[in-house]
């Protein structure tokens, strides 16, 4: 089963990724149709236990970190990525998402520019 799953997220996110632009109202939606995939963690209980979705689907982070970052603000990601929680993504993946995702404006800049140092 984990490995049906892991197709599924995997082909979201690929997806997600491969978007150039993203609006904010195409945000909000995504983000409900992601939410609705977070489910399959109900698919993971063992003697009525949730199991630890992570050990059953490897894809299974990358994907409800892309959920969160459709949400977040800017200042939040760029706290987020100076403290290292974003290490399921390539610098260029997390570049890519991070231009698709806002403008251009000076804090986008910063924030790529510091993503930028990690594909030198």
């Amino acid at each position: 089963m984990g490995n049906v799953v892991d197709s599924v997220l995997e082909r979201f996110t690929n997806e997600i990724m491969s978007l150039a632009d993203i609006a904010e109202e195409e945000t909000h939606s995504l983000n409900k149709l992601m939410m609705s995939l977070v489910n399959v963690r109900t698919l993971f209980v063992v003697k009525g236990v949730q199991a630890d979705i992570a050990r059953h689907c490897g894809k299974f982070v990358k994907f409800w970190k892309i959920t969160e970052l459709l949400e977040l603000p800017l200042t939040d990601i760029s706290s987020n990525f100076r403290t290292g929680n974003y290490q399921e993504f390539t610098p260029r993946e997390m570049k890519n998402i991070v231009m698709s995702l806002f403008s251009d404006s000076p804090k986008r800049r910063e924030l790529i520019l510091n993503i930028n140092k990690q594909i030198s």
